[in-house]
């Protein structure tokens, strides 16, 4: 019969030699048997709580950065619209050039993001943060691009 003496509530005595060990030994320190509880399964060692993804953190920085660029483009590109500044307008070319610009950014933070979710031993929380943060703001950008192409002529 297996059993495991307590000592003070502080150590855990060894089976097989007899050695006092803490409370949260996995091992005895002496001989390096197996630690039971009184129940007679392995004792569990408590593991350290998983850090934060510093990928997941990276994407979505990323996509911060992405979206204060695409938002000022678009900002701007709707003032000069109301402005009656066409196309052809260097200014508006720096907006359009503004959201261009936006998607490799975007593309970068989703594929942090996606990164970040395979990254082992850590929260998985930030990387599907900006995952997400990352893949709206492209749909939403390529959504708005489609409309302005459907609707130019009627403008």
């Amino acid at each position: 019969m297996i059993s495991v003496l307590k000592l003070g509530g502080a150590s855990l005595i060894c089976e097989k030699c007899g050695h006092a060990n803490p409370d949260v030994a996995e091992f005895c320190s002496y001989c390096g048997h197996t630690m039971l509880t009184k129940a007679g399964s392995p004792v569990s060692v408590l593991e350290p709580p998983q850090k934060h993804s510093e990928v997941g953190i990276a994407s979505i920085i990323s996509s911060v950065l992405g979206g204060l660029l695409a938002l000022i483009a678009v900002t701007g590109a709707v003032i000069l619209t109301a402005q009656g500044r066409t196309q052809s307008d260097p200014i508006m070319a720096l907006c359009g050039c503004g959201i261009i610009l936006s998607f490799p950014i975007f593309i970068v933070g989703g594929i942090l993001g996606i990164v970040g979710l395979f990254n082992p031993n850590r929260k998985k929380v930030t990387a599907i943060i900006g995952l997400v943060l990352n893949i709206l703001p492209c749909l939403l950008l390529i959504i708005l691009m489609v409309i302005g192409l459907v609707f130019k002529d009627r403008i």
